[in-house]
């Protein structure tokens, strides 16, 4: 059996995972065109998964939406929200700078 055979029971209202390089979305299937194709936010997609952007020629792909799909976009989302938060440098306190600081290795006293 293919890899892949699990997209030709797709229905609309399905959900999926887009994959566009590192980056990866839950999307639902809009779509499905009466040649076939599967139309995914806004993006249309052959029965192998592959397809590209409307006005752009992206490597976009449908992935099974797994678990382990789930939760390792849970983690980079959680790691991306961190980064940004801790580039909001003009907000941040002396109490939460020591706290970053030691989170990381360093000492309290500014060395690191």
């Amino acid at each position: 059996m293919d890899e892949r055979d699990w997209m030709k029971s797709l229905k609309v209202g399905d959900e999926v995972v887009l994959s566009c390089f590192s980056t990866k979305v839950v999307c639902s299937v809009d779509e499905i065109t009466k040649d076939g194709l599967l139309k995914i936010n806004g993006w249309h997609f052959d029965r192998n998964g592959t397809g590209n952007a409307t006005n752009e020629k992206l490597p976009v792909f449908i992935l099974k939406i797994t678990d382990e799909a789930i939760e390792e976009m849970r983690q980079k989302e959680a790691i991306s929200k961190a980064r940004f938060l801790l580039n909001k440098t003009s907000n941040l306190t002396y109490d939460q700078a020591v706290k970053v600081i030691e989170m990381f290795g360093g000492k309290s006293d500014g060395t690191i």
